[in-house]
């Protein structure tokens, strides 16, 4: 994963790379073929502590409202526009579509 770290400094980034366990030199010669800038690069590792890596990076990410499509996590679930067809993802790139019917009053019909 690539990070820009400063919109203004847009030569100023980070690559994450996530293991199962520790990487191996050859792991790490790897990343770096895949990017010639960052050949002078010193990689850093260290070891992260057990979270719920899904909830984390689903946190993170906002609804993306696609003309009558809303694709959302569902953390946003509760943020469907009306008359719009949502599309909720679970973790990771899986879709479940969700029929949601919000008429113009405050209640709302969800079938999942």
């Amino acid at each position: 994963m690539t990070t820009e770290l400063d919109p203004k400094r847009p030569n100023d980034w980070r690559m994450d790379a996530y293991f199962s366990g520790k990487p191996s030199l050859s792991d790490i010669a790897f990343l770096l073929t895949l990017v010639p800038s960052a050949k002078d690069a010193k990689p850093v590792t260290e070891q992260l502590e057990e979270q719920d890596w899904v909830t984390l990076s689903q946190r993170e990410l906002e609804p993306i409202r696609a003309g009558r499509f809303f694709i959302h996590t569902s953390m946003h679930r509760h943020e469907t526009p009306a008359r719009a067809i949502a599309f909720r993802s679970t973790q990771g790139v899986r879709l479940e579509p969700v029929i949601t019917i919000r008429p113009p009053a405050a209640s709302v019909l969800s079938i999942v």
